[in-house]
């Protein structure tokens, strides 16, 4: 068995001509003698673009007949111009597409940080409006007093703040706000969702991290698609359907 096996590698160049796929077992496995890999007619490749500024754009110069086409907003993420009809085999093709930028940074929801880095992330991804002002202020003034959560319900957390310059108390923290972040395309509206604010403490002598958790069950997804169907709607001359 591995005289045939050495022989069917030392023969492979051999038959690198040959079309017809064959199979042989070896210690216990079959193989087969080639890969098949379809055969696909040329066509061009889908137009990317990251904004859906570019993708109006590329539409509105590109498409002259809009009748065999529809736009389809695939999620908060992706919106591509795709054939209206399918081919034989059950597929569309897409001629733009429009998807975030790649490697863009969003904020780290889930994990506990420090409270600088927190107050970082909160500027850098997150709009200021709902609570904002309000998650900025306890992440600001935090103390190094200890985190403790009542005891009737488990949620209520309460942590050391510090007003002023030397003025220090405790404040109860909100259990949920309501928050911006930027989740989708820049050019549309950003749905404001609420989170579960949460600290906590490694040490009696370490400042509490917080942390911010999606608690909206992905709804802000479904608004998102609504706000780009309507960007879209207003800005593209052609009479196209949007699929959202």
């Amino acid at each position: 068995m591995i005289t045939e096996a050495l022989q069917y590698i030392v023969g492979i160049n051999d038959a690198k001509h040959d079309l017809n796929v064959q199979k042989f077992d070896f210690d216990g496995r079959r193989y087969l003698t080639k890969q098949l890999i379809e055969h696909r007619d040329p066509r061009p490749e889908a137009l990317e673009v990251h904004s859906l500024s570019g993708f109006r754009d590329a539409v509105n110069t590109l498409l002259k007949d809009p009748a065999p086409y529809l736009i389809h907003i695939i999620d908060y993420s992706q919106v591509v111009l795709a054939t209206r009809e399918v081919n034989k085999w059950g597929e569309r093709h897409v001629h733009i597409r429009a998807t975030l930028p790649p490697n863009i940074r969003r904020f780290p929801f889930g994990q506990y940080q420090d409270p600088e880095n927190f107050v970082i992330a909160l500027h850098s991804h997150i709009m200021n409006s709902g609570d904002f002002a309000y998650v900025l202020k306890v992440a600001s003034s935090i103390t190094n007093e200890a985190v403790t959560t009542s005891n009737d319900d488990g949620i209520t957390q309460e942590i050391g703040m510090k007003r002023g310059v030397v003025i220090q108390g405790k404040e109860n923290l909100r259990p949920r706000v309501t928050l911006a972040p930027w989740r989708t395309f820049n050019e549309v509206e950003q749905p404001e969702s609420t989170f579960l604010l949460r600290a906590k403490q490694d040490g009696p002598q370490t400042l509490p991290r917080l942390a911010l958790f999606e608690a909206d069950g992905g709804k802000w997804q479904l608004e998102a698609v609504e706000n780009i169907r309507r960007f879209l709607a207003a800005g593209i001359g052609a009479d196209l359907e949007i699929i959202a």
